[in-house]
């Protein structure tokens, strides 16, 4: 009867203390929830420095430079200036 508590006891111990132990071990491999992209002139941007940033609910990026208005798509960026636009007087935009 004895090492049948005994038994017991032990199982219980392991159970409950080597199970959590394990599971502290284990690191899955980081994976952030986000991602950095960075774009430049390289990439389509007018200008390197970007005034504003805005997303609008269809998922556009609106930047504004000082070289013109930019939308980007996820793929590619386009600009509005004063060489696409006729009715702008000025390439500058400072905040959305």
């Amino acid at each position: 009867m004895f090492r049948l508590i005994r038994a017991g006891v032990l199982l219980g111990i392991l159970l409950t203390f080597f199970p959590p132990l394990a599971a502290a071990q284990y690191r899955p491999a980081y994976r952030p929830a986000y991602r950095i992209d960075s774009w430049t002139i390289n990439n389509g941007l007018p200008q390197n420095g970007v005034h504003s940033l805005w997303q609008t609910r269809d998922g556009y990026l609106w930047m504004t430079t000082v070289a013109g208005l930019v939308r980007f798509d996820g793929v590619r960026f386009t600009v509005f200036d004063r060489s696409t636009v006729k009715a702008l007087t000025s390439d500058r935009f400072d905040c959305l």
